[in-house]
């Protein structure tokens, strides 16, 4: 969903970053499972969106300085509460995991980590624990460790 009236007189480069980000959504909705959590889903559309944007973290690396960095990747309430800077704060840091992600393991287990997480249709577990699967037969890691190195690389 868009909200014109927001993009309305936006640079040409913002314009195309949020259509790259819905349309991600859009192409991502076949592989797309219960278990894939917010974080995922969105950090992986601004991950593309964003990827030719050198500042696109600049808004985290405030927080972290300001000391409101708490070093856990967002939770899916995290997405719709709080005030407008949290839900961006949310934002920020999926992007700044999936970037992670991407630039310790690489973009092709990237993909396979998304796909093998959106593979789950059903099964016993939280989302948390499909993600910690996915991670540990992707790229050797549970949520907890991929959890710990993210907050560490920040």
């Amino acid at each position: 969903m868009l909200n014109w009236e927001q993009l309305q007189g936006r640079e040409t480069d913002y314009l195309r970053s949020v259509l790259a980000h819905e349309l991600l959504h859009i192409a991502t909705r076949g592989v797309t499972g219960p278990f894939v959590p917010t974080f995922v889903e969105e950090g992986l559309a601004e991950h593309v969106a964003q990827s030719q944007d050198p500042s696109r973290l600049a808004f985290l690396e405030d927080e972290i300085a300001a000391g409101r960095f708490d070093g856990r990747l967002p939770r899916d309430f995290e997405f719709l509460t709080g005030d407008g800077l949290d839900i961006y704060r949310s934002y920020q840091e999926s992007l700044a995991a999936i970037d992670f992600f991407a630039e310790r393991f690489g973009e092709s287990r990237l993909a396979r980590f998304y796909l093998r997480l959106g593979g789950v249709e059903f099964a016993a577990g939280t989302s948390e624990y499909q993600v910690g699967r996915a991670l540990e037969r992707t790229v050797g890691r549970d949520y907890a460790a991929f959890e710990q190195a993210w907050a560490d690389s920040i």
